[in-house]
C-alpha cells in the first residue's frame, strides 16, 4: 500500500502534513508520496529523522481558500491536489509498493 498526501491542505501547512508523513511511513511501514511544493517540504522534512518511505513529490501550485474552485482548478492544473490526485489514479505508480 503507498499513501499520497496533499501537503498543502491544511489551514496550518505544511508543518502537519510533514509530521504525518513521517509519522504514518514508520507507523504503517509504508510509502507516503507528500505533494507539494518541494522549497516549503524540503526544509522541514529535513527537520526529521530519515526515512526512505517518504518521497516529496513536486506541485508548484496551490489552491487557496479565496479561490474559485473550478476556475482556479482548470487554471491551476499543477497544484497539490490535482497532482496527488493523478498519482493515486495511476495503477502503475503502486505496482508493486
Amino acid at each position: 500500500m503507498s499513501i499520497v498526501l496533499d501537503a498543502m491542505g491544511s489551514d496550518d501547512f505544511p508543518l502537519p502534513e510533514v509530521s504525518a508523513a513521517v509519522q504514518a511511513a514508520e507507523l504503517l511501514d509504508t510509502k507516503i508520496f507528500l505533494v507539494g511544493q518541494k522549497e516549503k517540504l524540503q526544509p522541514l522534512l529535513d527537520q526529521k529523522p530519515k526515512d526512505s518511505r517518504v518521497e516529496l513529490v513536486h506541485a508548484p501550485e496551490i489552491l487557496e481558500m479565496t479561490d474559485k474552485p473550478a476556475r482556479n482548478a482548470r487554471r491551476k492544473a499543477d497544484n497539490s491536489m490535482a497532482v496527488g490526485y493523478k498519482m493515486a489514479k495511476s495503477k502503475d505508480l503502486f505496482h508493486g509498493s
